[in-house]
């Protein structure tokens, strides 16, 4: 069970609890929502407009370099100014560019208005995880961490079935449309949300101080081994799963012959599947090991990429999905955990924020890459062997981080009775 024993003899930090669970759940599913709608407008943009793949992913990839900027920007500022205020502001500028979107006349302006979209949505993932790690104890925190990364699932089913039902009728202009909702939805959850005590005491500590600017902090004390060896980590990671995020509606149309609407029928299966997988995975992770949790699902994750890619039977295809989606989603949640507890609150947000955003550089060119990849061979294998090769080198540099241990000083159970 998530909910701690601990902390239901205090009614306010329960409450805190639950509602940061949610709210960072909400921020993340309307955060995937949004990348999965550029995904299925792709298709429809490469007749449109006469667009090259190459073309194609540049546009992905102008969504993903904003997002590493946001998401570097907005953990700082998180550091600063507080999670839950930041949280909030993200979602509904990222909110008006979606919907500014659809009125894009050529690649050009929906590149430059992608970028601002990921420049809103770059700072979610980072100061979700902040927030939950700051208000759930360690036993708890990979399962609460993997519960709000089910929001990313959540968030491709949803789009998906807006593609399903708004496509076919009144286009992808209106699927953008659509976009703004997010703006509205996050301040119902938001409401009566306090940020962190722990992080108003170690901030304000910090600042009497005078100290460093903590994007530096990073690079100090300690801390500079654990930052770069988890941001190429994230590198690869987010590599692999952008390859994979960024062409699966394009490679069910083109190499499967699918109709947009019936590719959004198996993009909901496979994403049913990374709801689950989600949850096994942040078990798995409090139970045993963060670093083992992480190595099974890169490891397996080879082997459904190969599986999902080299199917040739439309109906195994859709069966093969579930497990698709259970595998190579379903590890995610514990990177929530993992980088929360490698910094302390008042360089949480911040280091959070950097590791996960450098990491996106991998994530920003893996859509471009496997796009001019795909126009020598076939898209299927162009993100088979990219994939591939960046979960070889995720698990190569999870063997070699030993940072975890260090993050127990700030993550005992405890350190939730002190809020």
């Amino acid at each position: 069970m998530i909910f701690s024993s601990d902390v239901r003899k205090d009614p306010e930090v329960g409450k805190n609890q639950w509602k940061s669970l949610w709210t960072s759940f909400a921020g993340w599913c309307m955060d995937s929502m949004d990348a999965m709608l550029l995904a299925l407008v792709i298709p429809l943009l490469l007749t449109e407009w006469n667009m090259s793949t190459g073309e194609a992913g540049l546009i992905s990839s102008a969504t993903l370099v904003g997002m590493m900027v946001g998401g570097i920007s907005f953990g700082i500022l998180g550091d600063y100014f507080g999670r839950v205020k930041m949280l909030t502001f993200t979602v509904i500028f990222f909110s008006i560019f979606t919907g500014i979107s659809a009125f894009a006349q050529d690649p050009l302006q929906l590149g430059i208005i992608r970028f601002f979209v990921g420049f809103g949505l770059g700072g979610e993932w980072g100061l979700g995880a902040s927030l939950i790690s700051e208000y759930w104890p360690k036993k708890h925190r990979a399962k609460a961490t993997s519960l709000v990364h089910s929001g990313y699932p959540v968030g491709y089913a949803i789009a998906s079935l807006l593609g399903f039902l708004i496509l076919p009728a009144f286009g992808w202009r209106a699927l953008f449309l659509i976009g703004i909702l997010p703006a509205f939805i996050i301040l119902f959850f938001r409401k009566g949300l306090k940020e962190p005590p722990n992080w108003k005491k170690e901030t304000k500590d910090v600042q009497k101080e005078k100290s460093t600017f903590t994007l530096l902090m990073l690079f100090k004390d300690g801390y500079a081994k654990r930052t770069i060896l988890a941001s190429i980590l994230m590198l690869f990671n987010l590599g692999a799963y952008w390859a994979a995020s960024s062409w699966i509606p394009t490679f069910l149309v083109k190499s499967h012959h699918l109709p947009v609407g019936m590719a959004s029928w198996f993009l909901i299966v496979l994403n049913i599947g990374a709801v689950f997988g989600h949850q096994v995975g942040g078990y798995l992770s409090d139970k045993y090991s963060r670093k083992l949790t992480l190595l099974l699902g890169q490891s397996l994750s080879i082997v459904l990429i190969f599986a999902y890619m080299l199917i040739q039977n439309v109906t195994l295809l859709f069966l093969v999905g579930i497990l698709f989606g259970f595998v190579i989603y379903g590890y995610w949640g514990t990177f929530g955990a993992y980088l929360g507890e490698l910094y302390p609150a008042h360089l949480r947000a911040t280091g959070v924020g950097l590791t996960f955003n450098i990491g996106r550089i991998g994530g920003a060119f893996a859509p471009t890459i496997v796009g001019f990849m795909a126009e020598n061979m076939q898209l299927s294998t162009a993100v088979l062997i990219f994939g591939s090769i960046c979960y070889v080198f995720g698990i190569i540099f999870t063997v070699l981080n030993k940072t975890e241990h260090i993050a127990s000083e700030y993550s005992n159970d405890e350190a939730i009775m002190d809020i």
